[in-house]
């Protein structure tokens, strides 16, 4: 991590104590794992803006995500690479659309959207927009005021991938499909979060029955949000190596080999629409051009581990 992040972990770690709360706590509070609290703690786990938001909203701290995104963007997240140079921005870049190099959520769930679209999937959309100098990903969530997600770390708690599928599987082969299609979606683009928070199911407000698997939701914590360059361009190799902790752990051991397993032709199509995918740039703001051919690259390897 870099410095900075280093500073806000000691800070969050310090003021945990002070208030008398412990790990398991602080995460249930924020919707997080005690052992991702852990790892931020020990300097040994990235976090992305909201995140940080959210501890330091639950921790009664003030002013640090707004000096952290600053810092962020003018500062090199690596005291290392303070020397090396950037790649030229391109014609529309150096037109109109600020680059953003580090640190932004928002960006990041506005990347996720497009695999989520480009799959086929049922997801929650947004747009990004910019409010107060800071880029903000908007969801729109008409259509779902009736219900209310229920993660599935809730439901089944302590389940894995298995469990997940065998417990949709029991509401049909449509949602049973769509329950495979939206971890897979999860495999593809997920660093940070815990998956079994990020997956789940619509329950009726009035009635209390359930509705059927959650559409996804593109998230912050994703496409190495928090990550230095040397971290992100550093993560080539093996596509297992691109699994977030949590992400392994609810699969179990070799997440792609395990989905594989649960795959049928629906799930084989999406993976085909994402052949040679490229992103598309936002005109409100954008990652530098490395990066986001950094997280094409991952998509790629992933695609590969599953459909080879």
């Amino acid at each position: 991590m870099s410095s900075i992040r280093e500073q806000y972990a000691s800070q969050i770690a310090e003021k945990r104590r002070s208030l008398g709360l412990t790990q398991q706590q602080l995460a249930e509070l924020v919707g997080t794992r005690k052992s991702n609290i852990s790892r931020i703690e020990s300097g040994r786990q990235n976090f992305s803006l909201d995140l940080l938001q959210k501890m330091m909203d639950a921790l009664q701290m003030e002013d640090g995500p707004v000096e952290f995104e600053k810092t962020a963007k003018t500062v090199p997240a690596d005291p290392e690479m303070a020397a090396e140079s950037v790649p030229a921005p391109s014609e529309k870049e150096t037109e109109a659309v600020p680059v953003v190099q580090d640190l932004n959520g928002a960006l990041c769930a506005f990347y996720a959207s497009q695999i989520a679209e480009r799959m086929g999937l049922d997801f929650v959309k947004g747009r990004l927009v910019m409010e107060n100098g800071r880029a903000v990903y908007k969801e729109d969530l008409s259509g779902l005021d009736e219900c209310e997600f229920v993660p599935f770390s809730s439901a089944v708690p302590g389940g894995g991938l298995n469990a997940w599928a065998e417990y949709c599987a029991k509401l049909g082969q449509e949602q049973y499909d769509a329950a495979v299609s939206t971890v897979i979606y999860h495999l593809i683009v997920n660093t940070e979060s815990s998956i079994p928070d990020q997956i789940g199911f619509l329950r009726d407000k009035s009635t209390g029955d359930i509705c059927g698997v959650a559409p996804a939701r593109p998230s912050g914590e994703c496409f190495f949000c928090g990550d230095t360059r040397e971290e992100i361009t550093g993560s080539a190799g093996s596509a297992d190596r691109d699994f977030s902790d949590a992400l392994a752990e609810f699969c179990g051991a070799g997440a792609s080999s395990a989905c594989r397993r649960l795959m049928g032709s629906v799930q084989r199509q999406q993976l085909r629409n994402l052949i040679h995918f490229s992103f598309s740039e936002s005109d409100v703001c954008a990652f530098p051009s490395w990066r986001i051919r950094a997280m094409e690259s991952r998509v790629q390897r992933i695609l590969r581990s599953l459909i080879l």
